[in-house]
């Protein structure tokens, strides 16, 4: 798991300090699973322009950026999501909980979208990478089915 809680650059940066980025490439190589959680989601994309533009571990294309429109940023609470694929196995078009400011839009390989200021991508899969940009630790019953999907994929 790559949770994330914080800014994508400071993020970043830590993973690269400590190469912790180039292990998780490996192991992404070498087919383990992975799941990003908000920020950790995040950071599996190409780029963010969250506080300066940084790349991220680009396992993922797309570029995330920040909300624009009338509702107020960041958004934190509840949001349907409407959803595909084993990952939302049994919560196809529930709500989550989210905390974010920034957000990927129509990723390639996106399995659910959220509306909030306009369409977003709220989870993906390639492979077995995964990424949720809701908390599912704090989404209630729909967010421990998504944690439990994940570990049966693996």
């Amino acid at each position: 798991m790559l949770p994330g809680v914080g800014s994508f650059a400071a993020a970043m940066h830590w993973l690269t300090s400590t190469r912790i980025d180039a292990a998780i490439r490996a192991a992404v190589a070498n087919r383990a699973f992975l799941l990003g959680i908000c920020v950790g989601h995040q950071l599996l994309f190409d780029r963010s322009s969250e506080l300066t533009d940084t790349r991220g571990l680009g396992l993922l294309a797309g570029d995330v950026d920040r909300f624009e429109g009338t509702l107020p940023v960041p958004q934190i609470g509840w949001n349907r999501v409407t959803a595909r694929g084993p990952l939302f196995d049994g919560v196809e078009n529930e709500s989550f909980y989210f905390v974010n400011s920034y957000a990927a839009r129509g990723a390639a390989d996106e399995i659910a979208r959220a509306d909030y200021n306009g369409p977003f991508t709220a989870a993906v899969q390639r492979e077995r990478v995964f990424g949720v940009q809701f908390h599912p630790e704090k989404s209630s019953a729909a967010g421990l089915r998504v944690l439990r999907n994940f570990v049966q994929c693996n």
